[in-house]
Formats: C-alpha cells, structure tokens, sequence
C-alpha cells in the first residue's frame, strides 16, 4: 500500500520543525543524516484522522532528519515495522526523491506519503544540491 496526501503541513509548521532541528542541542549523527527524536501528538492525531488505522494511534518512532547533499539511502524493508509515513518539510533541493515499490515519488513541502514499508522496498535517491529536511514516522 501507498498514499499519498498534499497539504498536510503548512509552509510556517514545516519551517518551525526545520527551526527546531537545526537549533537544537539534542540532535545526533545517524549515518549520512542528522536526526532529532521528536513528537508532535497533533500530527500524530491528523495521520489518525486522515488514514482512521489504529495502528496509527501509536507510532514506535518520530524524528526530524536532516538529509545533507551527498546523503542518500539504499533499497531495504524496514522489519519489524508495519506502517511508515514521510512528511517532507522542503523540496528546495535537487535529488533526494523517496521510491517505493518502483515508484519514484517526488518530495513537495507539507505533503507526504504513508506507505507498509515492511513489505515495500523503499530508498532515497542521492541528494544533488541542498538539503532535504523530512518528518518520518514509524509504526510497529
């Protein structure tokens, strides 16, 4: 399963959480990416609402990842996980597209993907130029 939702973060809610990652104290290096453990019951309730899976009630993990030009992330499952959701906070980059299952998914601010990433192969194309900021969520 795919699905894709436009609009679900406003411009000004996807530049605070960009905001938050890069002046936090609380971020840590995670491969390529910088990543910030983060959780926004609202959002969360929103996903609730848009998707209605109880899964989705409760998510085993919530960050902001920081992806730098270069950063990039090979086809894999993500095991153990049920759902994932990729809210992508910029698209002023070039590159980083997420493909799932073969299909290229371009990143556009505020909108994103749910998709059963522990049964879809899933990866991130090379980042080109800039930086790719997202808000991924994870479901066991």
């Amino acid at each position: 399963m795919i699905k894709e939702f436009n609009n679900f973060l406003t411009n000004n809610v996807c530049n605070m959480l960009i905001g938050l990652l890069e002046s936090s104290d609380k971020k840590e290096r995670f491969r390529d990416t910088i990543v910030l453990n983060y959780r926004n019951n609202r959002i969360l309730k929103r996903l609730y609402n848009l998707f209605n899976i109880n899964l989705l009630l409760t998510p085993a993990d919530m960050q902001i990842v920081k992806w730098p030009t270069g950063s990039f992330m090979n086809e894999h499952y993500d095991t153990g996980d049920q759902y994932g959701v990729l809210i992508y906070l910029n698209d002023n980059f070039e590159g980083g597209e997420t493909i799932i299952d073969k299909k290229k998914i371009k990143p556009k601010k505020g909108c994103g993907v749910l998709f059963t990433n522990g049964k879809l192969l899933h990866s991130v194309c090379k980042i080109k130029k800039g930086t790719r900021y997202v808000l991924p969520v994870w479901y066991k």
